[in-house]
Formats: structure tokens, sequence, C-alpha cells
């Protein structure tokens, strides 16, 4: 087990906001939105002794109930940059430690976001501090994971253009293929797919978007594809309805933007409502909360798989490391950003061969090159 905390950074000197513009170097079709521009929101804690960046996983186009990526930096500077500053002054202007971010604040989507963002900067202080990158403090022997590749419903709608995109991810070194689908475009797309690749490790992702008698309907359809799994096909919160589901398909069920805390994962275990999960630390409240969560399935016999919210290279550092953990026993989103930004602000390279290698300095991840980044808020609050 990880150590609870790391020796701190410190008096809590200044917070500050930033705010990145990337863009996808292909745009990707779900059955919400087409994701092309991302917007990506960081922190800088700066401490007497360490300062370190933390990545904000909201985005503009939200799924699910997740928050906007305005309505955390907006938490956060109204709630919890404050909070912090005030915990800190009771602590005679010592920065909180990173373990104790989710208590100075709510449970709302909003509030585990913000939280996130916070708890990866000061524990990137921390692990800078300490001399350690984020693998080896969570103890992960691996340099390198396998990573797996998105594909998105192409803007054509042509299955042909997918079969081609599926084809070039795995000879680019993908191990796993997620492959985006909604009640009009599951089982022909799908189908094509794996007649084009038999032996290919497939999900299919929903988004939410196969409940219903129709939804159904066409979640029988393919479930004869020897899926790897069905990815939070119904869109609700009830666990009863997801629970289910799992016992009328053969096809592992799997939660993704269900899962919006550590507590819905218990539930979703007790009441076996799916057989894969997957863990996005910004949605559970940050990196020990999905470590949590990866153990709790672990102990369950539930597999699991690290997802990605198109993060830039510090918060892929981030689920790359916690990918390397063996409870995390199915491939996650961890291809470096490059592999799908046309500029990523921390410039992490991409990966090589059939694996990327995980971040080896000091920290959690990449800095983001402060060129590219606009000033969002800056308050050194003097004084402390």
């Amino acid at each position: 087990m990880i150590p609870v905390g790391l020796d701190g950074i410190g008096r809590l000197e200044a917070v500050d906001v930033f705010v990145a513009s990337a863009q996808l170097s292909t745009s990707v079709g779900t059955a919400l939105h087409e994701h092309r521009i991302r917007r990506i929101g960081f922190i800088r804690v700066r401490g007497s002794d360490a300062e370190g960046f933390g990545e904000i996983a909201a985005m503009d186009q939200v799924v699910g109930s997740d928050p906007s990526l305005d309505a955390v930096l907006g938490a956060l500077r109204g709630q919890w940059i404050p909070r912090l500053f005030e915990a800190a002054r009771a602590r005679g202007g010592s920065c909180p430690p990173s373990h104790s971010l989710s208590l100075l604040g709510g449970d709302t989507g909003v509030d585990r976001m913000a939280a996130a963002g916070l708890e990866m900067a000061i524990l990137d202080a921390e692990l800078r501090r300490a001399g350690l990158s984020l693998a080896r403090w969570l103890e992960v022997e691996a340099s390198s994971v396998p990573f797996g590749a998105l594909c998105g419903i192409p803007a054509d709608h042509s299955v042909a253009t997918l079969v081609d995109a599926a084809v070039s991810a795995l000879e680019g070194g993908a191990s796993r293929l997620r492959i985006k689908v909604d009640a009009g475009w599951a089982a022909e797309p799908l189908g094509a797919v794996r007649r084009a690749l038999p032996t290919a490790a497939l999900q299919a992702d929903a988004n939410g978007s196969l409940g219903g008698e129709h939804g159904l309907s066409v979640l029988r359809q393919i479930d004869d594809l020897s899926l790897a799994c069905i990815e939070e096909p119904l869109g609700t919160s009830d666990l009863t309805a997801s629970a289910t589901l799992v016992g009328q398909l053969a096809t592992p069920v799997c939660l993704d933007e269900t899962v919006t805390s550590l507590r819905v994962v218990r539930g979703a275990l007790r009441y076996g409502a799916c057989g894969v999960l997957c863990v996005k630390p910004g949605r559970l409240g940050g990196i020990r909360a999905a470590l949590g969560a990866l153990q709790e399935a672990h102990r369950a016999g539930v597999a699991c798989f690290v997802g990605g919210m198109f993060e830039a290279g510090l918060g892929r550092s981030a689920l790359g490391a916690l990918a390397g953990r063996p409870e995390a026993t199915l491939v996650g989103d961890v291809a470096g950003a490059s592999s799908y930004l046309i500029e990523d602000p921390c410039r992490q390279p991409g990966p090589q061969g059939r694996s990327q290698e995980l971040f080896a300095g000091d920290g959690v991840g990449p800095w983001p090159d402060l060129a590219l980044l606009e000033p969002g808020w800056e308050d050194p609050r003097p004084g402390l």
C-alpha cells in the first residue's frame, strides 16, 4: 500500500490557474458530441519548499453528469482555493498535504473535479521535493504500459472509414480498440471491424445511448461479437437497471460515466452492476480515489481499465502510472497526448512500438509550457 502522505511543500505562497487551448488531430464523434477543440485547465501551487502543477479533467463538452471546465474553474476561484488558504492559515501557513484535499469542500461532481486538480498539483510538488516519480510512489514496477486507441463515429458515417481507422490504430501499436457507437451506429460497424480484425480486443463505447427497448435490441445484436465489454450502455445512475442488464448479456457491461464517486463504485460492486469498471481520476476526485476504486474492484473480481478524457501530457502521465498498477487488468487510455493533440502543452512523448513509456522524472508528469498558457487567475495571498 502506498504511503498516505509525503513531506509537504512548506509554506503556501501562491496558487495560479491557467487555461490552454488544444485541438485534436482528428475529430472524434460520439453518441453525444463531436470532439474537436479541447480547452485544458491547469493549476500551479507554489510552496516555500516546492511547487507543482495539476491538470483539470473537465471539458467544455460535458459527458453524462460531468461538470464543464468553466464550472470547475468557478468552483476553484470561489471556493476551493480560498479554502486551501484558510486551511494553510490554520496550519501556521503550511500548505495542506495532498491526501487531505478532499476534506476542504463538498462532494458534487464539480467538487471532485476541483479537488482532483488541486490534489495533483500538491502531490506533484510533494513528489518533486521527495525526488520520486508518481509511478515509483505508486510502486509500479513496469517502465511502460500497453495502450488502447479510440475510434470515433466517422463524420461521413462510413463503415469503410471506421475499418481503415481501426486497422491503422492496431498497426500503430494499440493493443485494444475502443469503438464509439450509438443507437443507429453499432451492429453493422462493429461487425465489419470484427470481420476485419477477428482477434483484436474490441470495446464498444455507447456513452449512455443504448437505453430502452430499442437499445436492448441493439445490445443483443452486438452481444455475439466477442467484445471485451460494452461501455456505459444505459446512461443512468440506476444501478439496479445496470445489474439487470448484466444478467441479460454475455458481454461484460462496463460502467464509466456512472462511476462518479467511490460510493458509487462500492454500490456497483455490491449490486453486481458491472463486469468491468472504467476508472477516471478526475471524475472520482483524484489519484488516490482512483487507486481506491481500482483496489476495491480488484478485490471484488471486477476487471478495470484507466480511462481518458483527452488530457494534456500531465494528466495522461497520471493515467499511465495508475494503469501500471496490477489492479488495472485491462489496457487503458494512456497513449501520450501527442498521439491525439496537434500540440500538447506538456510535450509528453507519444507511444513507441506497442507501449507508452511512463513518466520517470520527479513528480506526476511533465509541466505545461507557460508560453502556451493563458492566465486564468492569480492570487499570491501575501501575509499568510
